[in-house]
């Protein structure tokens, strides 16, 4: 298989705190990929559609209720020609789902994903996308890469670092405010670096906080 999948980049940016493993086995679905047929039209826009006669079908074919009774995270992977975009994802929720060959790119497989896992997208200024320091900003139409994780931002919102994590506060007028001194380290130096900070969070008095991580190249 790809040196470089869903499952290695999730594994590998939590520090295997989040393995992801193939669903099914117990209904005979094998290495989590099962082939779904349904009569709907694959015609432009009509996504919404066949997403919707998926889930029926899985469940019907199943004897389920909802597809999350055998898998947490369901990727519909659709023909070409029925969607507008290349992929898509709910906030916080069991589904993605993908444009034909976008279901085989991992940069495309892991950002979904982290919409299912509650983040929302990496923009720089007011372009959407435009980080690209991490896998919620675009998309890349890569069969192994690019090999990248999430901002700080994102990384401090899973938690997977927060005992490598430190706060202050800044613009404000106390004694201790505006001053931190702390060794950082990359996220790829997790496990070998035991003492050095990874990310750091500074809360503003007002507004949106700023978070600050070393995003090292290995």
């Amino acid at each position: 298989g790809d040196a470089f999948n869903l499952k290695t980049g999730y594994e590998g940016c939590s520090h295997g705190q989040l393995i992801i493993n193939p669903g099914g086995g117990d209904k005979g679905i094998n290495d989590g990929v099962v082939t779904i047929t349904v009569s709907t039209a694959a015609t432009s826009g009509n996504d919404v559609n066949m997403r919707n006669d998926i889930t029926a079908a899985i469940n019907a074919q199943f004897g389920v209720t909802n597809p999350t009774q055998i898998a947490d995270h369901w990727m519909y992977c659709l023909p070409p020609g029925v969607m507008n975009g290349i992929a898509y994802a709910f906030i916080n929720s069991w589904m993605s789902v993908y444009s034909n060959e976008w279901c085989n790119y991992p940069s495309g497989q892991i950002h979904e994903l982290g919409h299912n896992f509650g983040y929302a997208h990496s923009n720089e200024g007011t372009q959407s996308y435009a980080d690209q320091s991490g896998m919620m900003g675009y998309s890349y139409s890569q069969d192994e890469g690019p090999v990248m994780c999430f901002n700080a931002a994102k990384s401090w919102q899973v938690g997977w670092f927060s005992d490598k994590s430190v706060q202050m506060n800044i613009g404000g007028s106390g004694a201790t405010d505006n001053c931190l001194e702390t060794d950082t380290t990359g996220q790829a130096d997790y496990d070998i670096d035991l003492d050095q900070t990874i990310i750091v969070k500074m809360n503003k008095p007002s507004g949106r906080d700023l978070f600050l991580m070393y995003n090292k190249k290995t």
